[in-house]
């Protein structure tokens, strides 16, 4: 049988995939409950649940904005 291996994204790679910058997806783990994984100093994020808390409308509560690319 083949295991299947969850791939854990970094913070750049997360922010990226949001079209956002790393400073905000922290803030999201800090004030907006962002689901995330910490390691020592390192965060790692499973696209399933980013794109759940998304869907959510999470990243966007207390009348915060969704990330743009050009922020």
């Amino acid at each position: 049988m083949t295991e299947i291996v969850k791939r854990w994204m970094p913070v750049d790679e997360i922010s990226k995939y949001l079209g956002g910058r790393t400073d905000a997806v922290c803030r999201w783990i800090d004030k907006q409950a962002m689901f995330a994984y910490r390691v020592g100093r390192l965060w790692g994020f499973e696209k399933v649940a980013v794109n759940d808390w998304v869907k959510a409308g999470k990243a966007s509560e207390h009348g915060k904005r969704i990330l743009t690319k050009n922020e």
